[in-house]
């Protein structure tokens, strides 16, 4: 799942990085808008659950992993439009899956 993420963080420019505040401003007054984003999180989510059982994850395992890659990959896509510092999407995405990884131990 790791190297999904970071495909998918790497095909992410700097347009994206300035375009992103404006999208989610944009996106939280309008309930179609935060409808179909929800939608295609759920799509993601479940595209990453088929790829993990296509690579031999059970279920449920594959969907509660899918779920917290797209948690994961959610917090650092914020943090990265919201940082002011050249931290790489990349990066961020890595340090969100260890932060997720260590809460689910805890568990």
């Amino acid at each position: 799942m790791r190297a999904g993420l970071e495909r998918a963080a790497s095909s992410m420019t700097p347009l994206h990085r300035e375009l992103g505040p404006g999208l989610i401003a944009v996106s939280s007054g309008n309930p179609e808008l935060q409808a179909r984003n929800a939608a295609k999180q759920a799509g993601l989510t479940a595209a990453m659950s088929t790829a993990l059982r296509e690579h031999g994850v059970a279920e449920p395992p594959a969907a509660v992993a899918a779920g917290l890659g797209g948690l994961a990959f959610t917090q650092a896509y914020a943090a990265w439009i919201a940082g002011g510092d050249d931290h790489d999407l990349g990066e961020l995405v890595r340090t969100a899956l260890e932060q997720v990884h260590r809460a689910t131990a805890e568990l």
